[in-house]
């Protein structure tokens, strides 16, 4: 009986953390990273101007589009360079339900330059390990 119980508990838990609700997967929702450090205070707004509508505050994911703080997007597996591509270019729907990312033509490559390191801060910060950017592509 207790594995049973057990069992569905796990089940609803990962699927719980799947994404595509629109509010964030659990794990995420009460994560606050704490005072953002002084050189990256101008990516933290520049992210909550343009990013925080679809990927939520500190990239929980709570908007239109998938949480940051997901491993998928941890710096060892997402390089910089595909953060650039995918706000420059847009970038089709892979992992997640909420579509595709557009292309944002209102930010430019400087604006990204300096949300970057804000998004790896924040993931950091959630335990995705060292913030140092990934080589090569995604």
């Amino acid at each position: 009986m207790s594995f049973r119980r057990n069992g569905w508990t796990l089940a609803f838990v990962m699927l719980a953390g799947c994404g595509g609700s629109g509010e964030g997967p659990a794990a995420f929702r009460n994560f606050n990273p704490g005072p953002t450090p002084e050189a990256l205070r101008r990516g933290e707004r520049l992210f909550n101007t343009y990013c925080i509508s679809c990927h939520g505050r500190h990239g929980k994911g709570e908007g239109l589009g998938p949480p940051l703080l997901d491993t998928l997007y941890a710096a060892e597996r997402l390089a910089d360079q595909a953060i650039y591509d995918a706000v420059e270019r847009g970038v089709n729907q892979k992992h997640w339900h909420y579509g595709a990312m557009p292309k944002n033509q209102r930010i430019g490559r400087p604006e990204v330059s300096e949300i970057i390191p804000y998004i790896r801060w924040i993931q950091e910060r959630a335990g995705l390990g060292d913030a140092a950017p990934a080589q090569g592509g995604r």
